[in-house]
């Protein structure tokens, strides 16, 4: 019994605190955390990167994996109030990646060294259009009396100039000729 007393006692003297508190993790953003991107816009996804107290934080650094696979480069985040921040701006909805690394020193030996917060995904949804949004869209043939009677053509059938018979819905689209 002693023995393992022993082993217990120099296993805790002798394997430096930094096993047990090398740990950094995002407080944001979280595996939980959603982000909406507007129809036709983006968002942002801020990182808040937190490390544990027995350890001294020289940089924090931090890296996007996109929902097709490719990777941002490492991105070295701005120290406020002893924790990492920065953050992307991204346009397509997924599952993404994240993950952290800091270059560190042990508080307890001095030693510096990189310690690493392993990926974990969130989500990103990509809103559709809002379909209740309609503008109202009025075509003209500015062309008449030069060899036409100022016809238009809308969405490939030929109407006469002026017209305002038509809507349009957000995310959908409308085409207008005038023909000569």
């Amino acid at each position: 019994m002693k023995k393992i007393y022993l082993f217990l006692i120099i296993f805790i003297l002798i394997v430096p605190f930094k096993i047990f508190s090398q740990n950094i993790y995002f407080s944001t953003p979280t595996s939980d955390s959603v982000y909406h991107i507007p129809y036709g816009g983006s968002v942002g996804i801020p990182y808040i990167i937190i490390h544990h107290s027995s350890i001294s934080v020289y940089n924090y650094y931090a890296k996007l994996t996109y929902p097709d696979g490719h990777q941002s480069d490492w991105q070295l985040g701005i120290i406020v109030d002893e924790t990492g921040t920065g953050g992307w701006w991204v346009t397509e909805g997924g599952t993404y990646q994240i993950q952290g690394k800091a270059w560190v020193k042990d508080n307890y030996t001095y030693q510096t060294y990189w310690v690493y917060r392993d990926p974990f995904s969130f989500s990103v949804i990509a809103d559709p259009p809002d379909t209740s949004i309609k503008y109202d869209v009025n075509f003209q043939n500015n062309f008449i009396g030069v060899g036409n009677s100022g016809n238009i053509k809308v969405n490939g059938t030929i109407y006469s100039s002026p017209t305002n018979n038509f809507s349009v819905t957000q995310g959908t689209t409308i085409e207008g000729t005038a023909i000569i």
